[in-house]
């Protein structure tokens, strides 16, 4: 009754709303956008909606999980064993889902918006929204990586071509490295073998040394040589 006279007060005759889903999977809210003159609210719309509850659901659920992380530390040092350090990474891992699932389906909203002629010109868009979405990728790959940290420490060898890797990295950091006036440059012939190796964690170092690189250029520019 109460929502009732609350919609009427306010005029409101079409809306949609989503599940705010708790950590167990059950839904404890719902986020909705109401409007006082009939609408067709789009696909985009849900996507959107969708993204903010599962903020608001990281934001409400992170009291609990830090009130948990501190338990399983006390837990974790009285039994000193790696199991209850498998149960903190957990945590950690599923805390961090929710957000960035948020961040990847706004990347992707927005390069579907952008192919769909929404901004002109397109481009300026699109690029940077799929390096986002790759770098996503990666991250959400390092979390899946988390679940098997106290079980499983094996490298996941392949072979990689080296100009490809490189090349990728250097497109990864360009939008950076151009705001601080820095040249990043691939030197690998394309005659170089594959090399054998985990091509995730390799990345991982090398995102780390061109970070490194880029902290240490002072503001007149300069050049990073991979």
């Amino acid at each position: 009754r109460a929502a009732s006279a609350l919609l009427r007060e306010h005029a409101v005759v079409s809306g949609i709303g989503v599940a705010i889903s708790g950590r167990n999977g059950r839904p404890f809210g719902v986020v909705g956008a109401y409007a006082s003159s009939p609408r067709e609210f789009s696909d985009d719309d849900v996507t959107f909606l969708q993204s903010v509850a599962n903020i608001l659901a990281e934001a409400v659920a992170r009291g609990q999980a830090e009130k948990e992380l501190l338990e399983a530390r006390r837990e974790a040092q009285q039994r000193d064993r790696l199991a209850d350090i498998g149960a903190i990474t957990a945590k950690v891992v599923h805390d961090l889902g929710n957000p960035l699932a948020a961040l990847s389906m706004q990347a992707q909203l927005l390069i579907r918006r952008a192919r769909r002629g929404e901004f002109t010109p397109p481009e300026p868009v699109i690029g940077p929204a799929e390096h986002c979405l790759t770098t996503l990728r990666r991250l959400q790959g390092l979390i899946s990586e988390f679940n098997d940290f106290a079980r499983d420490q094996r490298l996941r060898r392949g072979d990689i071509a080296v100009p490809h890797l490189l090349e990728g990295m250097a497109a990864l950091w360009k939008p950076l490295a151009d705001a601080r006036r820095i040249d990043v440059v691939v030197r690998a012939g394309d005659d170089l073998p594959p090399l054998r190796a985990d091509e995730e964690k390799l990345r991982r170092v090398l995102d780390n040394l061109i970070k490194n690189a880029l902290d240490a250029i002072d503001d007149e520019g300069g050049e990073i040589v991979l």
